[in-house]
């Protein structure tokens, strides 16, 4: 008898939490032990229990509090999470400080002329938005601003993000 050779899950030292962890770092290259680059059953094991896998997407268990996703075609090519799926404490920041949910404010102090402001995209997309680009080793973050652009209510990260409609 012939045995499948064993699939090395890739491991990050940033932020290596499965997506029910309360404290979640999202970079320009991963979301918490999910990393670009990861195929779907890597992505699935890496995200933890409860993770669903359909298609082109993995994505949190219902009840995280805040939707946690990586888009995949035969890897993970972008990561990104957004406020609001359920009540709890999860926090999701960036390795320089910055917290899904903190003010505009926040984010330009943190990052400074480092943060590219993107206008609102012409046309149509999946979620469009205006706001802020910010280059990092691997890729881009992209910081979603809410409609009164006082907070950030959505980011997402991966080495082709360039706005809103890049993940």
């Amino acid at each position: 008898s012939t045995s499948e050779p064993s699939v090395a899950v890739p491991t990050t030292t940033t932020g290596g939490a499965t997506w029910t962890d309360p404290q979640l770092t999202i970079t320009a290259h991963s979301l918490g032990a999910v990393q670009v680059g990861m195929n779907l059953d890597q992505a699935l094991a890496a995200a933890g229990p409860n993770s669903a896998g359909t298609g082109n997407e993995v994505s949190s268990p219902t009840t995280t509090p805040d939707y946690l996703y990586a888009l995949t075609g035969q890897t993970v090519s972008c990561v990104g999470t957004s406020l609001g799926q359920s009540s709890g404490t999860q926090t999701v920041s960036t390795p320089e400080g910055f917290h899904l949910g903190d003010s505009v404010q926040t984010l330009l102090s943190i990052y400074g002329s480092r943060a590219k402001y993107i206008p609102f995209p012409s046309g149509y997309g999946i979620d469009p938005s205006a706001g802020y680009i910010v280059a990092e080793t691997g890729g881009n973050l992209f910081f979603f601003i809410g409609q009164t652009n006082a907070t950030v209510t959505h980011i997402i990260g991966g080495p082709n993000v360039s706005d809103s409609n890049s993940c």
